[in-house]
């Protein structure tokens, strides 16, 4: 007969991440400018505080948690090797993908920073359609409720949000 020995399930004290972790579900797939941004990282972890620093990242514009963990892991470490054993399981499980694919724009630091720049002003572009959607929610629920002080303050906030992406302007202005 087989003996089964079931061990106890170990705690990182880094994460809080656990054996559990392994069975987690995996989280849905990053939009593929945050997958950049993560690959960029997982490659060259130094670059991590510029995306904040010089190119205006806002980690919580990212939608991927794994990629802000990704990050904010890279951010931590400074100029050394991405720790990726203190990532949760799901999270190892992206940066490993990313690892293995490669990024071009790594050897020439013209491509670098325009691809950042490209992935950063899609994810604030991203950003600003998500509030845009959730004003516009807003600002009709304040009109319907005749909250017309509300709905003047929404409206304000509506414009100064749709001046800051010209391109969206036309597609996302109410009807």
């Amino acid at each position: 007969a087989a003996v089964v020995v079931a061990a106890p399930i170990a705690v990182s004290a880094d994460t809080g991440a656990s054996a559990a972790d392994d069975d987690a579900e995996p989280p849905p797939a990053p939009p593929k400018w945050e997958a950049h941004i993560g690959g960029i990282v997982v490659h060259r972890p130094d670059t991590a505080p510029t995306l904040i620093g010089t190119y205006g990242l806002h980690l919580d514009e990212l939608t991927s948690g794994a990629v802000r963990h990704i990050v904010e892991l890279a951010i931590t470490a400074g100029d050394s090797q991405l720790p990726l054993h203190r990532l949760s399981a799901p999270d190892r499980s992206l940066a490993a993908r990313l690892l293995v694919h490669e990024v071009p724009e790594l050897r020439d630091d013209e491509a670098l920073d325009r691809a950042i720049r490209d992935c950063v002003g899609k994810i604030h572009e991203a950003t600003v359609t998500r509030s845009l959607a959730a004003i516009r929610r807003e600002l009709r629920e304040a009109k319907e409720a005749g909250r017309d002080d509300e709905a003047r303050v929404l409206a304000s906030r509506f414009a100064e949000l749709a001046a800051e992406a010209p391109n969206l302007r036309h597609t996302l202005l109410p009807r």
